[in-house]
């Protein structure tokens, strides 16, 4: 078996004084809250108390034991509410991050191919000699004005 780290055996170490200072004496904690409190821990009752649930429940556990009516430890896996950030999670996590990369990657190869296919398109059009490149007369020009502004104005409604 690895031994603990010496950080952690200090961490340790400080919080079990810190432990037994406060459960000794509580007033100190007490002292430190923003309204005076008139508890005492220590008392007849709550001592007395507390030792009669501890002795009940050892003398509980010996009657079963001896009664043979405790349950046998059964070696199993327990299941609990852990295993989602630690199993499911993580795998749910991994999944959805391959799900977006694969997305991702079609993504800019189809982002690339219509890039490359309107630098084309506008190779084409722009040298000297394209349709694009001679002058346009007025009414050319206000009619395609004209249409772009319907289609704007057309998507803008919808």
């Amino acid at each position: 078996m690895k031994e603990a780290p010496i950080n952690m055996l200090i961490a340790m170490g400080i919080a079990a004084v810190l432990c037994i200072y406060i459960g000794s004496s509580p007033q100190f904690l007490y002292s430190l809250l923003p309204f005076p409190i008139d508890y005492s821990p220590y008392d007849m009752t709550h001592v007395v108390t507390q030792l009669q649930i501890l002795f009940f429940s050892a003398l509980a556990f010996v009657w079963l034991n001896l009664k043979g009516l405790y349950p046998p430890e059964l070696l199993s896996t327990n299941l609990d509410s852990d295993w989602f950030y630690r199993k499911f999670f993580p795998g749910l996590w991994q999944k959805a991050t391959k799900c977006v990369s694969t997305l991702s990657c079609r993504l800019k190869f189809t982002g690339t191919n219509v890039t490359q296919n309107i630098i084309k398109v506008a190779e084409k059009y722009s040298h000297p000699d394209a349709p694009l490149a001679r002058s346009w007369g007025i009414n050319t020009m206000l009619l395609s004005l004209l249409s772009v502004m319907i289609v704007v104005l057309v998507f803008n409604y919808l």
